[in-house]
């Protein structure tokens, strides 16, 4: 064969496998699922039967609620049950929720077990933004791809400390992915621009690249704009393209707003935002800079202009600005973080350390934050066995509190079955405390 019909033939077996493997992930997934509602129909079958629902992720998703059904009717003499298992793999609690209604209409259950809540945090499958090329939509909805990407990031937490972990920091894109709330942006109130970003995830700690993105919302339908509400729609048209990614309307409405009104933060911060979505540093720069001077004692603006200098290698600019945010706020986390990362950055590790050691001692900051990045400082300097330590110190915090999406979302499900006199049970999950679950409905 030529060379030609032999990088034809390899391109064929290669594609040939992909299309396998996907028929498979896609074959196996709704097998899982047709099993999974034959057993439910089943137990929907039968009659004069306590009937029991468990809510769920893929813990909930396996074994249990079999298990369960079969051990209840082992040791009830009087009263029959029938468990459905509504598991779904991957899901969290807002997904639960929104899907509650409709499950509870479908099988009428007496009881409702719940042990949900640990894919809350995002650190599962980070969410990402939509992308609006159609080419990446059908990527992204290949079972293959998810797979893939599944895998890489187990190699990235598994080997964290090797070549692969560093070079993906060294590539990280200064903006990707830090888009923030209504509340966060103060694009929610002209006045009310106390916080820029939320912080980045536990186990990260650059304060850009990893911020938190909110779930996609659809664009504002906004009144026509008239000289007493045109600032007004163009902020909300903004904030809706910011949602929805789509950076260059949302730019072009930010500066009309800006336009019509030159001493407005919140539209300073949009403009601010999505420039730096298009990686337009300068511009970004300029619009962060006009926010500081309409809001002096804003030590949010202090941090996201540092991580910008940051990342653009201005260590010392980035310093001074990080210094100042926690001067206005000795709590503050997120300049905490971000200040010892710049030192980090440098090799400068003792004095990384001895910004995270003041931190701790503060009873306002986030310590589990704080523990995650010291552990950070430490793998960087080679010391395992106190990246360690402060990695178990993190992970005792954390099982101490839920996140609030989650105490939310347990409340909003639990006020729910309380109107239809559904009985709810909470489970926590093996090895962990119960404590924070009780806590949960306290009163």
């Amino acid at each position: 064969m030529s060379i030609r019909q032999k990088i034809l033939l390899i391109f064929f077996g290669i594609s040939l496998f992909f299309i396998l493997l996907e028929v498979a992930l896609r074959v196996g997934g709704g097998l899982f699922l047709f099993l999974q509602e034959s057993k439910n129909y089943l137990a929907l079958r039968q009659k004069n039967t306590c009937r029991i629902m468990c809510l769920g992720e893929s813990t909930t998703a396996g074994e249990y609620p079999r298990l369960l059904g079969e051990i209840l009717n082992q040791r009830s003499k009087d009263i029959k049950f029938s468990v459905i298992n509504k598991g779904v793999v991957g899901a969290n609690t807002s997904s639960i929720c929104a899907a509650l209604d409709s499950n509870i209409q479908k099988y009428q259950p007496d009881i409702i077990i719940t042990m949900m809540g640990i894919n809350d945090n995002g650190n599962h499958l980070p969410y990402e933004p939509t992308i609006q090329s159609k080419p990446m939509i059908f990527l992204k909805s290949l079972r293959t791809y998810k797979l893939i990407r599944l895998l890489w990031l187990h190699m990235i937490n598994k080997f964290g400390r090797g070549r692969l972990c560093q070079r993906a920091r060294q590539r990280t894109a200064m903006p990707s992915g830090s888009i923030p709330d209504q509340k966060a942006t103060g694009l929610a109130s002209h006045n009310n621009v106390s916080a820029v970003l939320p912080p980045p995830p536990p186990v990260k700690i650059n304060p850009i690249s990893n911020s938190y993105v909110p779930a996609e919302a659809p664009i504002k339908e906004a009144p026509a704009p008239n000289s007493n509400n045109g600032e007004e729609v163009y902020l909300q048209r903004g904030e809706g393209y910011l949602k929805s990614g789509n950076f260059s309307e949302a730019e072009t409405s930010f500066k009309t707003a800006v336009e019509l009104n030159a001493q407005n933060p919140a539209a300073y911060m949009g403009l601010g935002m999505s420039c730096m979505h298009q990686v337009k540093i300068p511009e970004a720069e300029a619009a962060f800079r006009k926010v500081l001077d309409l809001s002096p004692d804003n030590e949010g603006i202090y941090w996201v202009l540092g991580c910008i200098y940051q990342e653009q290698g201005k260590y010392s600019q980035a310093e001074e600005l990080f210094n100042k945010a926690i001067e206005l706020d000795p709590g503050n986390t997120k300049a905490y973080i971000a200040l010892g990362w710049n030192y980090i950055k440098q090799g400068k590790y003792s004095q990384a350390e001895a910004i995270f050691t003041k931190s701790a001692s503060s009873k306002n900051v986030d310590h589990e934050q704080i523990f995650r990045a010291t552990a950070m400082l430490y793998n960087e300097m080679g010391n395992t066995k106190l990246a360690k330590l402060n990695n178990i110190k993190a992970n005792e915090l954390k099982e101490a509190f839920y996140e609030p999406a989650t105490v939310n979302n347990y409340l909003e499900l639990w006020g729910k079955l309380k109107k239809r006199n559904i009985r709810l049970i909470c489970v926590q999950y093996p090895m962990r405390s119960i404590a924070p679950l009780k806590k949960i409905f306290e009163g």
